[in-house]
């Protein structure tokens, strides 16, 4: 098979609409035939199985997913894209997990533009270093705090989460990359071990989910920046946790140090705002009185 062949098939298999970006890169590779027969090990006949599951997958999920998308959603909600269309103004950055069935706006049934989102494993924050490492989390939170001047952080963990698994049973240890990062959290792993290591595997599990949550924000004191937000009380840190089970997203409360149904929390947060401005209100109008008396 030729150059030539090689970029046309890959232009074909890959929808890229430009060829000159295909032929680039094969011509700029140095054995162009392994990268179009043995790297990328397309034949013929297979070209023609992935062309048509691609296909498939797309035209009659994803392809018709925006449809309805862009004919009702989009269409109905113009003003707010038009608003997003100038940028984007987010007040949270939300830490969540790669898990396809966790999703945090269609669980918080919130719109384009709330939440600056970054997903990875099991929802980890590494602590903070500096090395010549990638750091895509970190990339992530450092611009949604120094740039776009978010307010809050929320990690988002969830049940039946399968990096936490893996941390807890060790079975991530012949991958390249998932072992060493689920490893951030084996402060969590060793407090489960401690406290639950006679519970089931289940037990075990779910109590290792939350504590990767108190871990990841435990690591997130350890960025300057996002320490010293906090100290001025222009930032704050939150831990959520989704029940796949009763469908309940939990939130860490520090007073009780558990996990609630969050609109109990922001319930009783409320009750306490009031109390406070009741106390408020109060204390003026005693000082207003104090000062007639005092006339």
């Amino acid at each position: 098979m030729n150059t030539i062949k090689a970029s046309s098939r890959l232009t074909s298999v890959f929808g890229w609409n430009q060829s000159k970006a295909a032929w680039k890169f094969i011509h700029n590779t140095p054995n162009p035939h392994a990268v179009a027969d043995t790297a990328l090990n397309i034949s013929q006949d297979s070209n023609s199985v992935v062309l048509s599951s691609l296909t498939r997958v797309v035209h009659s999920k994803f392809a018709d997913g925006h449809l309805r998308f862009k004919h009702k959603y989009f269409t109905e909600n113009k003003e707010l894209f038009n608003s997003l269309k100038l940028g984007q103004s987010p007040k949270s950055i939300l830490i969540g997990c790669s898990d396809s069935r966790v999703d945090p706006a269609i669980i918080t049934d919130c719109a384009p533009g709330d939440f600056f989102v970054v997903r990875n494993v099991a929802n980890l924050v590494a602590p903070y270093q500096l090395d010549a490492g990638y750091h895509g989390t970190a990339s992530a939170l450092e611009y949604a705090v120094r740039a776009l001047k978010v307010e809050n952080i929320i990690v988002l963990g969830h049940s039946k989460c399968g990096g936490i698994a893996g941390l807890m049973s060790g079975a991530t240890g012949d991958f390249d990359f998932v072992g060493p990062w689920v490893n951030i959290a084996k402060r969590a792993k060793e407090k489960t071990l401690q406290y639950f290591g006679d519970q089931s595997e289940e037990v075990q599990n779910r109590a290792c989910e939350e504590a990767s949550i108190l871990c990841s924000l435990e690591n997130l004191t350890t960025y300057p920046w996002i320490m010293s937000k906090l100290q001025d009380n222009s930032l704050t840190l939150s831990g959520w946790y989704f029940d796949f089970e009763t469908g309940n997203l939990l939130a860490f409360n520090p007073e009780t140090a558990s996990f609630e149904p969050i609109e109990e929390i922001e319930a009783h947060a409320d009750v306490i705002e009031k109390i406070k401005a009741q106390h408020s209100t109060c204390n003026h109008q005693h000082s207003h009185k104090s000062a007639a008396s005092s006339a």
